[in-house]
């Protein structure tokens, strides 16, 4: 896979799994008032089955989902389940390799099979947008040593930047990831001289306005220092085993981190995290939430007979887990949930009780290939044999 492919793969499953931007550290005993867009207050206790039929691929749109079913595309409203448009295209059928939406933009992209480029659809109505021959189209992209931004409903484009200016050697190395877009800010990395082997060294990193493309904030590195994702509002610069968290939008350091040595860590966007003192989860008894100064908010026992795995998918009221039988990878899974102020748990959804005796909210198969995805709406679980499961926004 190419890095360039591999920017649009980043940019969908952080859609898919909904790392929320914008969040601060919240007091432990109130939960925020209002939630941004793509990490919505879940009401656990609204949970609904729907039943949608066998699909080929199924996922979230910021509006609703969408399934690719027979020979259609087909939008759902996500709290009845009922079908609010359909795509047909006489004598061809949807491609779900290139059928996806754009990241934190309500606007599906279509790829039919045998046809080539790609189609555009407004995913809320279903109505067509544009179309285009090419057969990979990215909001924002790195082309002709440029960073360029386009406007996802229209094509048209916003802006450009030439990437010598911000002080990038060019060319561009063409299998390196240069340009990736995360909702507020789009970040970019690039050398200033690059190795005989073509890899970039010396790195300058930073972020630019989506808007305008203006230069928020931009760091010169050494050697083979460079830049990490951890969430949407966080990244860490990595020089040896040092990382040194920085804030999105401004480049702030926040804090600073050794090594982890080995222990789960999984960040979160209001800047904790979840950490299990070893990545190899049977060895685990226990799990916690550290704020970024290393205070443990809370701490959850992990039962000997449960494997309980984090997932990514963001909300800003609990954290989300898969659990099923220890060291048993065919047996049936179920979703919990984590309370974030105190660490209570409780299970969602699953075929049945578990071994403390809990009963799920919402007793139904679920899905072992395909994780939760959130939107502003709520979650997305899917289920066995046709059917998934909605959590409501509140």
């Amino acid at each position: 896979m190419s890095d360039r492919r591999r920017s649009s793969v980043v940019a969908r499953v952080l859609v898919a799994i909904a790392l929320t931007a914008g969040l601060t550290s919240c007091d432990p005993e109130t939960p925020p008032a209002i939630a941004p867009s793509d990490a919505p207050i879940l009401d656990l206790e609204g949970i609904v089955r729907l039943e949608i039929g066998p699909y080929e691929e199924i996922a979230v749109t910021q509006s609703g989902i969408y399934a690719i079913i027979g020979d259609a595309v087909v939008g759902i409203d996500p709290r009845t389940g009922d079908r609010r448009w359909t795509l047909r295209r006489p004598g061809t059928r949807p491609d779900a390799k290139r059928t996806k939406t754009v990241p934190f933009r309500d606007v599906l992209l279509v790829g039919w099979q045998d046809v080539p480029g790609l189609v555009a659809y407004d995913a809320e109505s279903g109505e067509e947008l544009w179309s285009t021959s090419a057969e990979e189209w990215y909001e924002g992209d790195a082309v002709d040593d440029r960073f360029v931004f386009h406007n996802p409903r229209t094509r048209a484009l916003r802006w450009a930047v030439d990437a010598a200016a911000l002080g990038c050697a060019v060319p561009l190395p063409k299998d390196f990831l240069t340009l990736l877009w995360i909702r507020d800010v789009v970040i970019f990395r690039c050398g200033t001289r690059t190795e005989p082997d073509g890899t970039p060294i010396d790195q300058i990193v930073g972020t630019l306005s989506p808007e305008t493309g203006a230069v928020l904030w931009q760091r010169r590195l050494a050697g083979r220092d460079t830049l990490a994702l951890e969430t949407t509002s966080t990244a860490s610069i990595l020089s040896g085993a040092e990382r040194e968290i920085v804030d999105l939008r401004t480049g702030e350091p926040i804090a600073r981190r050794g090594d982890d040595k080995g222990r789960y860590r999984l960040p979160r966007p209001d800047r904790s995290a979840l950490v299990m003192d070893s990545t190899t989860l049977a060895d685990n008894t226990a799990m916690r939430l550290e704020e970024l100064d290393g205070t443990v908010r809370w701490t959850t026992a992990l039962e000997r007979d449960e494997e309980v795995i984090p997932y990514s998918a963001t909300s800003s009221n609990v954290t989300l887990a898969s659990m099923r039988k220890r060291l048993d990878h065919y047996s049936e899974i179920s979703l919990l949930a984590y309370d974030l102020r105190t660490g209570e748990r409780t299970l969602v959804a699953g075929p049945k009780s578990s071994v403390r005796g809990e009963t799920p909210i919402l007793t139904m198969a679920l899905d072992h290939s395909e994780p939760p995805s959130v939107a502003p709406w709520g979650l997305m679980v899917p289920g066995a044999n046709g059917s998934i499961a909605v959590i409501p926004a509140r």
